[in-house]
């Protein structure tokens, strides 16, 4: 399934964490094991996301204004998590 379709199924379910703050805290709860980040995200947010282990990371060819498009949001997404089925 492409990362696009996966986004937008996983943001109809409830199953998406959206934003660098939030992913951050689903990741630190063990939440979030999946984190998609955009091309034009920071570096310290790069560093400090791939520096936890046992996270996949994707990074995509979208920039943080289609990576909002594709969430719906009117402001721009750095990064979403995937969250885990409990």
């Amino acid at each position: 399934m492409e990362i696009t379709e996966e986004i937008k199924k996983a943001l109809k379910d409830n199953r998406l964490t959206i934003g660098y703050r939030s992913t951050l805290k689903a990741v630190r709860k063990n939440l979030v094991k999946r984190v998609v980040i955009a091309k034009n995200a920071p570096d310290w947010i790069r560093k400090e996301i791939s520096s936890i282990k046992d996270i996949e990371l994707i990074n995509v060819d979208e920039d943080s204004e289609m990576l909002a498009i594709m969430c719906g949001k009117p402001f721009t997404v750095s990064m979403v998590g995937f969250l885990e089925k409990l």
